[in-house]
């Protein structure tokens, strides 16, 4: 805060004694503590939504329909080539995610109708990027992905 001063013709300047001030001095602790806090906090935020994204996008869901009276069989295959199938699958639609560390090498799958109808399967990411879709149609139809 600068202040007049007599008789010198120039302005002399008075520091602010947060000392003798303990509610300003408490005040600007106290906004200090709370910018510290929310910095800290929307980093931890960042941190949590990177790690939700790194996550996601090393799922993949496989997923098959058919518009038949239902799916007779699902064969994928997961990174490092482990070999899955599934027979006798309830209902017109089916879907499993795994976590695939980033490799996608050797993500394919197979799946076969249980009459007649279209069938499709589809590969995915957990960010919502496709990897591989295909459909096909007839008795006793198999499709592929991968």
């Amino acid at each position: 805060m600068a202040v007049g001063h007599r008789g010198t013709g120039g302005l002399r300047h008075r520091r602010l004694d947060l000392d003798h001030h303990p509610a300003r001095a408490s005040e600007s602790t106290r906004q200090s503590s709370e910018a510290a806090a929310s910095s800290s906090a929307a980093a931890e935020a960042r941190r949590r939504a990177d790690e939700e994204s790194e996550r996601k996008a090393n799922e993949i869901t496989y997923s098959v329909t058919t518009t038949g009276a239902g799916i007779s069989m699902i064969t994928y295959l997961k990174p490092g080539f482990d070999i899955s199938q599934e027979t006798s699958v309830r209902g017109k639609k089916w879907s499993k995610t795994i976590e695939a560390d980033g490799d996608t090498l050797g993500i394919t799958m197979n799946a076969q109708n249980s009459g007649d109808g279209t069938i499709t399967c589809r590969i995915a990411r957990g960010n919502g990027s496709v990897l591989s879709e295909n459909s096909s149609s007839g008795q006793y139809a198999v499709v592929s992905c991968g």
